[in-house]
């Protein structure tokens, strides 16, 4: 329920942050399997993009790290509650 508008560069995006069961373990196991160190592979934030901005490239945006999701994205309200509207085709249209 927390959603977040990520902005880099020309590039937008909505997520909305995860919490993901077992997803340490994950990375333990991870870490173990490539022969890292406990806590050598970065973690990046969990969560799923709900949106991006066309961009001609085709780039996403990539959150790999915690500075980068507090220095690339703010809070949302809930969607439910946005002023944010959909026209026919999908297209977000603003409030």
């Amino acid at each position: 329920g927390e959603y977040r508008l990520v902005r880099k560069d020309e590039r937008r995006s909505i997520i909305e942050l995860a919490r993901v069961d077992g997803l340490e373990e994950f990375y333990a196991r991870l870490e173990a399997a490539l022969g890292a160190p406990h806590g050598g592979l970065i973690r990046p934030p969990a969560h799923v993009t709900l949106f991006t901005s066309c961009d001609p490239a085709g780039r996403g945006i990539g959150i790999a790290t915690q500075d980068e999701l507090a220095a690339w994205t703010e809070p949302l309200p809930p969607l439910a509650a946005s002023p944010w509207k959909l026209g026919q085709d999908g297209a977000i249209l603003g409030p």
